[in-house]
């Protein structure tokens, strides 16, 4: 399973803050074991959450749902 461009770029927010994922987490208010599960295991945040990390311009909604190896200009087109 490849990786999620939500998890790419959370990873690199971590690269570019120079943080641990202990510290990633607290910074976007998740548990360090919620954050590992995210990454580690290819678990999917709750809805609330996905909408939270959305808002906060942390991570898009549909990066949940796109391969990190996509083009950056691959976007998720949702039904109305």
């Amino acid at each position: 399973m490849s990786e999620s461009r939500a998890i790419q770029k959370l990873r690199q927010r971590a690269a570019t803050n120079s943080q641990t994922l202990e510290d990633l987490a607290d910074g976007i208010g998740v548990p360090f074991r919620t954050l590992s599960g995210w990454i580690f295991n290819g678990k999917i945040p709750k809805p609330g959450t996905i909408e939270r990390l959305d808002q906060a311009g942390i991570v898009g909604a549909a990066d949940w749902f796109l391969a990190a190896d996509l083009p950056q200009n691959e976007t998720v087109r949702v039904a109305s």
